[in-house]
């Protein structure tokens, strides 16, 4: 160090001493020592050391010994740009007047200890004192400051994680060593002689040479005087080195004796001591007492060390240093080399330590150029050791190792270690560039760092550079932070909170910076931090609580979506702008729009039509070109979530109005995104095209608006065009495209070739191939024709417009007398190519409209000439350029093209294998005459005719039809035998519906608690204690239904009106198996896909239709078609609201997904058809004022279950008290009965008389009309149902009648048996034909046990349950009730594939779930 200059100014006056030297015996303490004297350090420094300057409060707790005080030498050579080179570290030991022991000898052995340390670099971990210096006044030992130490970090944030505990121990572990080598012994390691830097560098220091190697045992003031700093009583002594001799010494006779080392192995045992210090969170491992009390055998530190150190590798080291004896503690080397390559000290520890070495030697802009350049090399190492996976492993290059550790996202505990490094010199690197390539590090780092790293270290350091003065850095600390949090997958309970207090405060303060750059940064990221915050409270909610306090999703989900829209409107209206910038104002709507589909996703559908859309729609009055053609590029992916009825009335002017702008990139832009929103999943599914954000009117209106364009001189603008009508073709389909688009794209069919005009108007097909299109279609004008003629429309006819459109015209001013309206129509058909007229003709609207355009916005400024502004004269209307007399096609046109199919006539376009259905076939011929109802009541009549052609009848007995069936398989003919494998209780109200699984892994309950859980199957015959692995709760509400879509994708229904799409996370170690045969390892979570809310009464039940595509019917609305990848719903079929309240619906799903029953509490059945979407037939059920409970379709035979054969709709209802019809809904007969009969003598026998319901109407349903089908439609009119049965009437709302007991879950299986469950608790097994087979499966039953009995009812197959008497008193008393049943109403049904067979799952409203073989 620097030699003290002089100072300048004369030292103070000597400090009074307050009171005389006294040694005070305290004979029963052994205390011998004398008191301080009363001086303050600081003025003791500052006179014999005038060059030292004491930094405020900065004196450090320390012991009787020495004080330790925090200076900065105030020196020349010290600079601003190296300010820690001047802080210093002294201790102090203040003389007391009189005689003193001289202390030479010790300041040479600091000397020696010195001069050994720092021999080259042979001990890095080592930090001597530099310096002793002897005064008149004190004794001075100096060292260079460090800012913490082990001690303080312990009780730091972040605090240490697992791999940094076993860094720290490395690295004592290395300065241990190397002081050992050189003959160095400490004699005082703790942890607060443990100096660490910011980025994990450990440091032994404060060589204590001067304290006594042996103190006594029965002298604890010793102890204090000398080891304990802190005041803690915490003991790091070797017991060695406590003496039995009873002395009496004085401090000046132990000072003067000679310096004396401590044996290595009491280092050791020190050191065991810190480390298990540093792995117990700082808790030590012995006090004064305890140490003593170990010295004597009394004690045990095991048990402490075992509660505290989760590492057993750690505990068997730190009890090994710890030994009493001396002689079986190992050196510091033999532990590296015992540990290393071990998990305690892995491999790669080598590689970091050779790595952070040189931060010894850079500034903080060195230190990241360092990282940056050995960064993949040092990945490399750490995911070879803790990726755990063997082709990482095997990587022959350190490229393709990190390469797949980034692609497999694997976490590694060891990167922890490099994300120290960059945090480290992230706060002291002075130049941008380094700041911002430190963040970019981090941004890398977290995909294979673990979550507590990215949590607890990377994010507060990513938000304190939004503090940082270059809006670079802070733009790059955004996109840093949601990159990181993307790369988290488990959130701690403490984390739950993160973003409502953390992240979204401080993302609000950049939401406001005055730096564009730092809002669109914040811009970019908005929508990936809004999912994830959605993400956090998910966790949240699923936990039940946030930081120990109960929350509501919904309520929480209000607050952030206020904090997301405060933000934007923040980001487009900083308070600091007294005026707009154009460019930065385009610049962050163009960011805006490029998330505003997942925005979109995130607000909902209310908030996105309320506050997103009118917010995006500005964007149309910006004079920029390039913010309009963004707007239509990303707008689509809004009206996916807006809904139909925002997209018709407010995306569809836009587009329409786009289509006059002066941009060809604009018109362009506008049609592909009419493209999109009619077809959005067109790419991936061509089938289900029909599913589009537009209904068939208001494409056929954009159609008329961009049929000109198809003839545009701009080649993007006619491909646009060709696009869009042919996936308007294809998404309307063969007949509606014929009947409605063909009639507006005929004007613009070139005629001059008959060929291909007859091709349109023969196959119509042809509309959805854009190359055909283009090919039969007028070939575009020049665009110098074009402009002359957009010119003359417009009435600006100079000579240099005309000289441009044509060259041969010597005098324009000949033009000047004609008539515009002329020369629109006609005017260039004698002067143009005869392309170019003939073109230029058929665009006579648009380009007049176009025209017209140009003129308002010529009259406009020229500030408001590009967008959609508002005048005061304009209509409210949206300007359209097809005039009232040039429409396309009129409704006569459209009569025809109708009549054309289903009239007499043979339709143009039919499939190849379709039978031709003629609508005026006489009655004899199965036919229907068209003139008797309406088209769409003929359509109905038709297909069910064509129906009763197709189906094989069942009018015979059912036992032929389970003859006929081929022979099956073991899981085909299983029935449940009643063994009860499992009993699940964990809902906290009755269970109310159950989905499996389609690869039968696991299947989910649904409860009124308002929760799903899912149950894993492969665990439930080998778990003794078998419980639920996921819970999903975010829906809220009572769960209705439940339904299983595809592998892992589950859709619930709640009495909330809510239908959510989730998925069901987890990994597998089958990854490269087909999605349906991996088998979970390990379930992750539930996350939400979508969810609606049609706001029409509960869900009452849901139906799987294909995969990602389900029916679900409301409450008071009807039966909706919803693709939950789609953003609308796919159709919706309006049910009668007269027939009351939907109860249960079953669907052909085992084969071609074509007919629907819905049932109702009323007892009335609908049967629609899922082709036409159309309700074929209303039924009531024969018996008066009767529901239906539940109802399942019946299973078919093998020979009807053909590919392509529409199966007969044939249901089992629940349906009165006790009784099980088997319905054809088709022409409502009933074909078969199954009942359980109750009471005992006369009123048993009176019951069994007594015909069943189902037999009210001679065994057939009550038809409520004739004509019975109707079109779809989004609005219900009284007029549309017809004329109803007098058997419903309004009268019967005035009493209400209580639901009777009765079957409440059905399950057919496929040898035909069915399972049903009742109020009573019992599950039943029926065998129709074989009443033998039939039983009782479980439940409670009093007596005998019931027989089961089949008879013939005025024709009808009858099988009943009858009560069997009991013959004596004892026999009456006997219950066969078991107790593995259920205690209350059975309410749900279903089967799945368990390890060893086929096993039936039932739920009921007692709250549990039961599993049986």
């Amino acid at each position: 160090r620097p030699s003290p200059r002089p100072s300048s100014r004369p030292p103070p006056p000597p400090p009074p001493f307050d009171a005389p030297l006294v040694t005070h015996a305290c004979r029963a303490m052994g205390n011998q020592h004398s008191a301080p004297p009363r001086a303050h350090v600081t003025d003791v420094l500052s006179q014999d050391l005038p060059n030292l300057v004491v930094k405020t409060n900065a004196t450090a707790p320390g012991g009787r010994f020495l004080k330790s005080i925090t200076c900065r030498v105030d020196d020349d050579e010290d600079t601003d740009e190296h300010p820690g080179t001047s802080l210093a570290m002294v201790k102090v030991y203040v003389k007391r007047p009189g005689r003193f022991p001289d202390l030479r000898r010790h300041e040479r052995e600091i000397d020696l200890i010195y001069a050994a340390l720092t021999r080259g670099d042979a001990a890095p971990h080592c930090w001597p004192y530099t310096r002793a210096l002897e005064t008149s006044r004190a004794v001075y030992l100096m060292r260079q400051y460090c800012h913490m130490t082990l001690y303080d970090r312990l009780s730091a944030r972040p605090f240490l994680s697992e791999c940094e505990r076993a860094w720290v121990a490395y690295q004592v572990l290395l300065a241990t060593r190397d002081s050992h080598a050189v003959g160095v012994t400490h004699g005082d390691i703790k942890c607060e002689n443990v100096l660490m830097t910011s980025w994990g560098w450990c440091f032994l220091s404060d060589y204590a040479s001067y304290k006594p190697s042996e103190i006594p045992v029965d002298n604890p003031s010793e102890f204090t005087y000398f080891f304990d700093s802190g005041g803690r009583r915490r003991c790091c002594i070797a017991p060695e080195r406590f003496s039995n001799e009873n002395r009496s010494r004085s401090l000046e006779t132990m000072l003067d004796e000679t310096p004396t080392k401590v044996d290595p192995s009491a280092d050791i045992f020190a050191l065991g001591c810190t480390l298990a210090e540093l792995f117990m969170d700082g808790k030590a491992l012995f006090d004064l007492s305890e140490a003593l009390q170990y010295r004597r055998g009394e004690y045990d530190p095991r048990e402490a060390l075992e509660a505290g150190v989760k590492d057993d590798l750690a505990r068997q080291m730190i009890m090994s240093m710890v030994s009493i004896d001396p002689s079986a503690r190992l050196s510091a080397r033999e532990y590296l080399e015992q540990y290393y390559r071990s998990r305690l000290f892995p491999s790669y520890f080598e590689r970091v330590h050779e790595f952070s070495a040189q931060f010894l030697h850079l500034d903080a802009n060195g230190k990241i150029d360092a990282i940056n350049a050995e960064l993949d090399d040092l990945l490399a190492t750490i995911v070879r050791v803790e990726s755990g996976m063997d082709a990482i492993e095997r990587a022959s290059t350190t490229e393709d190792a990190v390469a797949m550790a980034m692609k497999s996202r694997v976490k590694c505990p060891g990167v922890h270690l490099v994300a120290a490094h960059v945090c480290s010199a992230i706060r002291g690197a002075t130049l941008v560039s380094a700041r911002v390539r430190a963040l970019k590090l981090l941004r890398r780092l977290s995909v294979i760092a673990t979550d507590e790293c990215v949590l607890q270290l990377m994010l507060p350091f990513c938000a304190s550079s939004l503090q940082d003065a270059a809006a670079i850095v802070r733009a790059e600390a955004l996109r840093a932070i949601a990159d990181i949090l993307t790369a988290v997958n488990e959130v701690p309970q403490s984390e739950f909170g993160l973003f409502r207090e953390y992240i979204w405060p401080i993302l609000s303060n950049a939401a406001s910076d005055s730096e564009t750059l730092v809002r669109i940064a914040l811009g970019e990221v908005l929508a990936e931090l809004a999912r994830l915050s959605v993400e956090f409270l998910q966790r949240a909610v699923a936990s039940g609580s946030v930081g120990g306090n109960p929350i509501s999703f919904d309520d929480e989900m209000l607050v952030i979506r206020n904090t997301v829209r405060s933000v934007i409107l923040s980001m487009l209206t900083p308070e600091h702008r007294n005026g707009k910038s154009p460019v930065a104002e385009k610049a962050m709507y163009e960011v805006l729009l490029v998330n505003s589909p997942q925005l979109a996703e995130f607000f909902g559908r209310d908030d996105a039509n309320n506050f997103l859309m009118p917010l995006l729609i500005t964007c149309l009055n910006s004079p920029s070109p390039q913010l309009r053609c963004e707007f239509f590029k990303h707008i689509a992916g809004v009206g996916r979530v807006v809904g139909r009825a925002s997209c018709e009335l407010v995306l569809v002017p836009c587009v329409d109005r786009c289509l006059l702008d002066v941009q060809d990139a604009v018109v362009s832009c506008a049609l592909r995104c009419m493209t999109t929103l009619i077809a959005p999943d067109v790419r991936e599914k061509p089938q289900r095209a029909e599913v589009a954000s537009l209904g068939k009117h208001a494409i056929v209106s954009v159609a008329k608006s961009a049929a000109p364009l198809m003839c545009h001189p701009s080649t993007m603008v006619r491909n646009a065009a060709f696009e869009f009508f042919a996936t308007a073709a294809r998404c309307m389909g063969v007949v509606d495209a014929f009947t409605s688009l063909s009639p507006v794209v005929a004007p613009f069919v070139d005629a001059s070739e008959p060929n291909r005009a007859k091709l349109l108007r023969v196959a119509p097909e042809y509309l959805s191939q854009p190359d055909v299109l283009a090919m039969c279609v007028y070939p575009p004008p020049s665009r110098s024709a074009f402009e002359a003629a957009l010119e003359q429309a417009t009435g600006l006819r100079t000579a240099a417009v005309f000289a441009a459109a044509r060259a041969r015209i010597d005098r324009p001013s000949d033009l000047e007398n004609q008539d515009p309206e002329d020369n629109v129509h006609g005017g260039y058909s004698a002067r143009d190519d005869d392309a170019d007229a003939a073109s230029l003709k058929v665009m006579t609207s648009y380009i007049k409209a176009l025209a017209n355009a140009r003129r308002v916005r010529s009259s406009a400024s020229p500030s408001e000439g590009a967008g959609l502004q508002p005048t005061r004269n304009r209509s409210s209307r949206p300007p359209s350029f097809i005039d009232e007399g040039d429409t396309y096609m009129s409704d006569s046109d459209v009569n025809d093209a109708w009549s054309t199919i289903f009239g007499a006539k043979t339709p143009l376009v039919v499939p190849q294998d379709a039978r031709v259905i003629s609508l005026r076939e006489t009655r004899e011929d199965r036919g229907v005459d068209v003139a008797s109802g309406g088209v769409v009541d003929a359509l109905s009549a038709a297909v069910k005719n064509m129906g009763v052609n197709r189906f094989k009848s069942i009018g015979g007995a059912p036992e032929a039809d389970t003859a006929a069936t081929t022979s099956m398989s073991d899981d085909d003919a299983w029935t449940p035998r009643g063994v009860l494998v499992a009993h699940l209780l964990e809902h906290r109200g009755a269970v109310s519906c159950i989905a499996v699984d389609r690869g039968e892994v696991f299947f989910v309950t649904g409860s009124d608690d308002g929760s799903c859980k899912i149950w894993d199957s492969r665990r439930i015959e080998k778990d003794v204690s078998f419980k639920s692995r996921l819970t999903y709760a975010s829906q809220g509400g009572k769960v209705t239904c439940v339904a299983s879509t595809s592998d892992s994708h589950i859709v619930s229904g709640s009495d909330n009106g809510t239908v959510h799409a989730w998925r069901v996370e987890y990994t597998t170690r089958d990854a490269t198996k087909p999605a349906g045969k991996q088998v979970p390892d390990k379930y992750t979570g539930a996350a939400e896909i979508r969810h609606v809310n049609k706001s029409e009464g509960a869900i009452a039940a849901l139906a799987c239709l294909d995969e990602h595509f389900v029916c679900y019917v409301t409450q008071s609305g009807g039966v909706y078609g919803w693709d939950y990848r789609a953003p609308r719903d796919a159709f919706r079929i309006p049910l009668n609201p007269k027939l009351g309240v939907v109860s249960s619906i079953a669907l052909d799903a085992q084969h071609t997904s074509s007919w629907l029953v819905a049932s109702t509490a009323s007892g009335a059945m609908s049967l629609l058809d899922m082709r036409f979407q159309t309700i074929v037939q209303e039924w009531s059920h024969p018996s008066r004022g009767v529901g239906v409970d539940a109802m399942v379709v019946a299973t078919q035979p093998t020979r009807q279950s053909l590919s392509g054969v529409i199966g007969r709709p044939l249901v089992w209802c629940a349906a009165g008290h006790d009784e099980v019809a088997l319905w054809d809904v088709a022409d409502g007969g009933c074909l078969r009965i199954l009942r359980t009969l109750r009471g005992q003598g006369a009123a048993l026998d009176a019951a069994a008389r007594a015909p069943p319901s189902a037999m009210d109407a001679n065994g057939r349903l009550r038809a409520l009309r004739s004509q019975s089908a109707h079109v779809y439609s989004s609005t219900l009119t009284s007029s549309a149902y017809g004329t109803f049965s007098e058997d419903l009437r309004a009268d019967e709302l005035l009493s209400t009648v209580s639901r009777p007991p009765g079957v409440r879950a059905l399950l057919t299986l496929p040898n035909g048996a069915i399972v049903s469950g009742s109020t009573d608790a019992c599950i039943r097994v029926w065998h129709p034909g074989d009443a033998a087979k039939s039983r009782v499966m479980s439940g409670k039953i009093s007596g005998p046990r019931p027989k089961f009995s089949e008879k013939s009812f005025n024709g009808m197959v009858l099988q009943q349950e009858t009560p069997v008497p009991a013959k004596t008193q004892t026999q009456a008393s006997a219950a066969h009730e078991r107790h593995d049943s259920h205690r209350d109403a059975v309410l749900a049904l279903a089967t799945i594939s368990g390890t060893s067979g086929k096993m039936l799952i039932s739920a009921s409203r007692d709250m549990s779930v039961k599993l049986w073989k």
